[in-house]
């Protein structure tokens, strides 16, 4: 007989051998530990024609005087037999059986242990199942859905995130969500255009207006997604490693950036406190990423972002800087 429960971490149905009643397996969906039901009743013994508590008398356990010789030796009736070579003896294990008990639980030992830090070592790479825009296919469904794993739910996201497998879809990811946010923002600044347009604006300066909106529009999504994603996670990991908080590689820190680009670039859709909301949001999501992606505490982690962040916004200034400096020599000379 097989024993049916469903696991209390993600309702997955489980089946097993009735011969790990009362045993612990872990479930192959989501890798939780779950108690195996059924198992030795508990029973209280009551002795017949005397008060509670009374001795045992001195025969109570022994096998019965058998007229056929020595009682045989107990055996378990739930055990599983078999004939091997002739004779009765367990029968081999099923093999392959991902719910085959590897040791005896003491019922005495102490709880099992529930931390993030527990979680994250017996997952390791091997029992990360991916984000659904990883391992669903690529739709907007699925995009939506990573978008909602990873606001409601970041530690989990992370956690099971894949931290190898190429850089193309979380690229993918970043892009959508910042066309999202772009043409938000489109939108609106043709809105802000054609009152400008109404105020008097000429019409040569209305079209320079017009041709930078939508620039701006295309160009976000393609640079932001790739380039800038690129050396942000570059800078990043360079700050996890000095801070002692590397573990994965270069590609889980760029597969959390780009995840959270995505998700918080689609804010920018939302006029004036979607940037800002997002921007702070990002800083969580971001942070809560690097640890369960490189299995470190939240303190370097945390440490690695904002070294990493103050880093990387002084590098988009010099830029910045840079170009603008080349822009006036060039107008200078040309003068």
């Amino acid at each position: 007989m097989a024993i049916e429960f469903p696991c209390p971490q993600c309702s997955q149905l489980l089946r097993v051998g009735d011969e790990s009643a009362g045993k612990t397996a872990k479930c192959p969906k989501c890798n939780g530990l779950a108690k195996i039901p059924g198992g030795d009743a508990t029973t209280t013994f009551q002795p017949s024609g005397g008060s509670f508590g009374a001795p045992l008398p001195s025969s109570f356990g022994q096998p019965s005087p058998s007229s056929f010789g020595e009682a045989p030796a107990a055996k378990n009736p739930f055990s599983d037999v078999g004939t091997v070579g002739g004779g009765f003896g367990a029968a081999p294990p099923k093999p392959g059986s991902a719910f085959e008990p590897k040791d005896e639980i003491n019922p005495y030992s102490s709880p099992v242990p529930t931390s993030d830090a527990f979680y994250r070592n017996s997952l390791g790479a091997a029992g990360r199942t991916g984000l659904p825009w990883d391992s669903q296919g690529l739709s907007f469904g699925t995009w939506w859905e990573t978008l909602t794993m990873i606001l409601g739910g970041t530690n989990d996201a992370f956690r099971r995130m894949h931290i190898t497998g190429g850089f193309g879809k979380p690229i993918g990811y970043a892009m959508i969500g910042l066309a999202i946010g772009s043409l938000g923002n489109l939108i609106l600044n043709l809105g802000m255009i054609g009152l400008l347009a109404g105020g008097g604006m000429g019409g040569e300066q209305l079209a320079m207006q017009l041709v930078q909106q939508v620039a701006s529009a295309v160009l976000t999504p393609l640079l932001g997604a790739t380039l800038m994603c690129l050396i942000q996670a570059g800078v990043m990991h360079v700050c996890l490693i000095m801070v002692g908080g590397e573990k994965n590689g270069y590609e889980a820190t760029f597969r959390v950036c780009a995840y959270n680009m995505g998700v918080f670039g689609a804010f920018n859709a939302i006029p004036f406190i979607g940037p800002c909301v997002g921007f702070f949001w990002q800083m969580v999501t971001t942070i809560i990423g690097f640890a369960e992606a490189h299995e470190t505490t939240g303190g370097k982690a945390a440490a690695a972002y904002f070294i990493g962040l103050i880093a990387f916004i002084s590098i988009c200034l010099a830029v910045v800087f840079g170009v603008v400096l080349i822009v006036v020599s060039a107008a200078g000379g040309l003068r």
